[in-house]
């Protein structure tokens, strides 16, 4: 999903990078601040699903199509060039970067979860409403958090 993922990134101040066990994802507010990160952020997600599901309903028969898991988180991260000078990468490290890959199995596929903080600063966007999830277990986590589900309008 990669190269179709960085389609959706042209509108949107985000970047795209590797985070996750070498998953294609963007990252917003790195390495330049972007006032409303959070709300771009969702904004690929929803533009993300709805090419997902375009794309399924041109495709032949059920063996061509897609599905993907979206998981959005805000937080502190750490961002630069992790790699060797043979092979150089820029992406983003840090619990943030995990809790939004857990995210991605809270809901069915196509289907996007939210962090608390990522819903409070995108709150208000345009096209989009938040349904409450209620506090979740993420594997590898102590505690629960609280998790939303970002639905277009």
């Amino acid at each position: 999903l990669g190269p179709h993922l960085r389609r959706h990134l042209p509108g949107q101040p985000g970047r795209a990078v590797r985070v996750r066990e070498g998953r294609p994802g963007p990252v917003y507010n790195a390495p330049l601040d972007v006032p409303d990160h959070a709300a771009a952020a969702v904004r690929t997600g929803l533009d993300v699903l709805a090419a997902v599901r375009e794309r399924n309903a041109a495709a032949r028969d059920a063996d061509h199509r897609i599905s993907v898991h979206v998981g959005v988180n805000t937080g502190r991260v750490m961002a630069g060039n992790i790699g060797t000078p043979a092979r150089m990468e820029y992406t983003v490290l840090g619990d943030p970067v995990n809790v939004a890959a857990r995210l991605c199995k809270v809901l069915p596929v196509d289907r996007i979860a939210v962090g608390a903080r990522t819903a409070e600063l995108a709150r208000g966007m345009s096209g989009c409403r938040f349904e409450d999830l209620g506090e979740v277990r993420l594997r590898g986590r102590e505690r629960s958090i609280r998790c939303f589900e970002a639905c277009a309008e």
